[in-house]
Formats: structure tokens, sequence, C-alpha cells
């Protein structure tokens, strides 16, 4: 059974509404010009819903819980990288599309409705994804990774639960939603993040479509891994699985970041290597082979070809010059 999947409502923690549960708490018209349609998903500090725009198009519009905002510099911070994610755009992101403040004081961001299935619901519905299938996807999540690090944004957050096979009129395809999205509350300690970090969180999905687990056992509320325990790898679980494809998960796992892929694009070239090896020469063996096989097919032709016709020689009678005959001959 598919899913609708939408952004999530919260990274830490997200209850799922039913699909038509009502939209509690929330204006039916946002901003003045976004008319909401239903409740689509609550965490601990925010709320999703879906809503149609001045022109009838599907939103989805991601309100943040006012004891969220904390600290004195939140909204600087939220203008600041709000603007950033709208100006992230690919064939597999789903884009930023408006963002503000409402005169209560939440703010709030509005991204593309993405109609599809998670990968969540996907592997619990399917178990794990065939290895060359989960490749394909993980080369659609870089090439959106990539889009967004081109614009110095950095997801910090990628799950399988924002990765959405999205539905569309020519099959379905890979949607990465809530990347970019302004983070209202800092945790203390919490460094920076960079690349580095969403490719370790894109090796850490696509661990999960190869086996159906996570890679990691991670504290409550964050599903990016935290220790350095290395997992399994995923041709224990599945000996199908190719062992080139072990090394690339391995080396995005990596605890050190300096032993991660540097970039989404060096993690997709490694990836796409897999998917299109580099057509290999036939052994030398049998190389040799075809020598002596060709040799009998040759003689086998011969063979059968009939012999040719003797032809009749013709007595033909040839006129010397004399300037060119000898003197014996004059």
């Amino acid at each position: 059974m598919h899913t609708t999947s939408r952004p999530r409502a919260n990274a830490e923690e997200e209850e799922r509404d039913s699909e038509t549960a009502p939209v509690s708490g929330v204006s039916r018209l946002l901003a003045g010009k976004y008319r909401v349609v239903r409740t689509i998903g609550r965490g601990r500090s925010a709320t999703v819903v879906e809503a149609v725009d001045a022109r009838e198009r599907r939103v989805a519009i991601k309100l943040f819980s006012p004891e969220a905002c904390d600290g004195d510099d939140w909204r600087a911070r939220f203008d600041r990288e709000a603007r950033a994610a709208a100006r992230v755009d690919g064939a597999h992101v789903a884009r930023v599309r408006d963002a503000g403040v409402l005169d209560t004081g939440v703010p709030y961001v509005v991204m593309d409705f993405v109609e599809g299935e998670d990968l969540v619901a996907a592997v619990r519905r399917r178990g794990p994804l065939p290895h060359r299938e989960a490749v394909a996807h993980a080369r659609a999540i870089c090439d959106a990774l990539a889009c967004a690090h081109a614009r110095g944004v950095v997801h910090g957050d990628l799950a399988p639960a924002s990765v959405v096979l999205a539905r569309g009129p020519d099959g379905s395809t890979v949607k990465v939603v809530d990347l970019g999205l302004p983070r209202i509350a800092r945790a203390d300690g919490d460094r920076a993040r960079d690349e580095r970090d969403d490719v370790r969180a894109a090796g850490a999905v696509l661990y999960y479509m190869l086996t159906a687990r996570p890679p990691f056992v991670v504290r409550p509320g964050s599903y990016a891994p935290r220790v350095s325990a290395a997992p399994a790898a995923p041709s224990v679980l599945d000996d199908e699985i190719p062992p080139e494809l072990d090394d690339v998960v391995r080396a995005c796992l990596a605890a050190d970041p300096s032993a991660r892929y540097q970039s989404a694009d060096e993690l997709a070239r490694a990836l796409e290597a897999i998917a299109e090896p580099a057509p290999t020469a036939p052994p030398r063996r049998a190389l040799w082979a075809a020598v002596p096989l060709a040799m009998i097919a040759g003689a086998a032709v011969a063979v059968a070809l009939p012999s040719p016709t003797p032809m009749r020689a013709k007595h033909m009678t040839i006129t010397v010059p004399p300037v060119l005959a000898s003197p014996s001959s004059r």
C-alpha cells in the first residue's frame, strides 16, 4: 500500500496523523495566501500541514512551535537559512518555495508537496531493496545533496524518512525533502556540520535500503550515526551484494570524517562505477583458445568449397617487333 510522504514534522520524533485528521490549532488561512487542507504530521517542535496556494498548487507547510524558537538570534538565523534553502534546486530536490513568520510569531516554511512513499514505508513493505535499485536511489540522493552543497547548504538531518519515492506520470523518482530547512533550535555542543556529515548519512540510508536495518544504534531523537563501532557488512546479510558496495558503505560510515568520501559528487562516482562497471577484456586463455577454433573453422570452409574448374590454355602467337628482338633472332 502506498502512503503519502511529506517533509517530516520533526527530525527527532514524529507522530503520523490519519489522512483525514482535522487541522487542530492551525488557522485555515496561513499568511493570508495558503488555504490549509489538513494536518499531515505533528512532532515535538513542528507541525506539517497540507495546503493550497493562490495558484491552486498543493504545498506542504512546516510550522515550528514557539518553544523551538530559542535564543536571541533565531530570527536572523531562520531568515538566512531559509533564503539559502530556497536557492537549492534539482531534479531530486523537494524545493523550499516560501518562508516567513506569522503574526503570532510562529515561523513557517513552504515546500513542494511530494506524493509518494518514503524509504521507511517502502522497506517495511518490501524488505531490503535489490542492490542495483538501492544504488540507483543512492545516486539520486547524491545528486540532491550535491545541488545543496553547491549552494553552501547542508541537509544535516538526512534519513530514510526524508527520501521519498515520488509518484509521477513517468513512474517514480527520488525526492529528498527537508533539504536545507532552517534549524530553529541549536543543541548545546553541536558542531557545525559539513558535506561529510551528509555523506555519512547518505551511507546510512544506503545501508538501510540494503539491509532493512540502520547501521548504528543511535541516541534517541537522531538518525545521524554518532558512534564509531563498524556495522556488519551488507554482504553478510545478502551474498548477492558485491564486495565493492561493501567498501563504498564502509567508507561512507567511517567515524573519521577525513576517511569518508569528501563530497557527494565523489560518492556518486564510486556508486556509478558499481552501477556501470567498465567492460573487461576476455581472459588470455580464452583468446588463445579462439585461435585453433578459428583455424579449424577456416579449414572446414576451405574443404566445403568446390575445387576451381581447370581452364584450358589457348595457344597464342606473339609477334616481337624487330626493334625489340635479340641479335640472335635476327
